[in-house]
């Protein structure tokens, strides 16, 4: 009698991560976390607001905000956990080039953090940002505002579609590593030994960025608020106005 042994499956890259001693490690602590959060909200609802002129006070707000967080972006580039400083990420030239033909050969070495490709990624989306929302704000005043408008529009739709390769470069990125690197954003975590992961997620900072951008929207709609309740409309006022109200136009035709 044959005796028929079941095939065995090929093994998942899940096991062959686990055979290697990787692990869940944190990776990306809150505050960067929070950031990339807040920066997908604000460009999307600054974007959408664009062109609709009842929502011109939100769609400058969140352009503000967005400027506010990269500077705070910048600033934790020096100060913060290890994977989120430039100088863990942000490398020269021949390592992108280096980076690039790996991945053309088939190829690539693991990046706990960022890899030198997408190091350029955040530098110029940062950029982008600072010069979309400072043009933004160059663009609500001053002798050049038609000019500056259109730049500022250009540098938008040039973010957004950086934005669009950005998100087609992680596709590919967890394609090639074997897990979702667009999760690790928000859960933090990826795939690693457990000697790289950052010792905590500084959760505090985090919670103060939220409560700033909170409080910043909220000054934003107050304001904004006690702008339409001081205006007052040109032919309602009595005296001195130049057009009559429907009172005064009412008694002129009685007469």
């Amino acid at each position: 009698m044959t005796m028929h042994t079941p095939a065995k499956s090929p093994p998942s890259r899940q096991s062959a991560h686990h055979d290697l001693g990787f692990d869940q490690v944190l990776v990306w602590d809150a505050p960067v976390r929070v950031f990339h959060g807040l920066m997908i909200i604000c460009f999307v609802g600054a974007w959408l607001t664009a062109k609709q002129e009842g929502w011109r006070t939100v769609h400058a707000t969140l352009g503000y905000t967005m400027i506010g967080l990269v500077a705070f972006r910048i600033i934790w580039g020096f100060t913060g956990t290890r994977y989120a400083r430039f100088t863990n990420f942000v490398q020269g030239p021949r390592a992108v080039l280096g980076c690039l033909g790996a991945m053309r050969h088939g190829g690539a070495r693991r990046h706990t953090g960022h890899s030198p490709v997408s190091a350029l990624f955040v530098l110029a989306m940062l950029l982008l940002a600072l010069v979309v929302g400072m043009s933004g704000w160059a663009s609500e005043g001053g002798l050049v505002v038609s000019r500056w408008g259109t730049f500022h529009e250009l540098a938008s739709n040039v973010m957004l579609a950086l934005a669009g390769l950005h998100v087609v470069g992680a596709v590919f990125g967890s394609w090639r590593a074997g897990e979702s690197l667009m999760r690790s954003v928000f859960t933090g975590t990826k795939l690693g030994f457990r000697d790289e992961a950052i010792p905590s997620a500084r959760n505090g900072f985090a919670l103060l960025i939220l409560a700033a951008v909170a409080g910043f929207w909220w000054y934003e709609w107050q304001s904004g608020d006690a702008a339409v309740a001081d205006a007052k409309p040109i032919d309602s006022e009595v005296g001195g106005s130049r057009w009559p109200t429907t009172e005064q136009s009412s008694s002129s035709q009685a007469r």
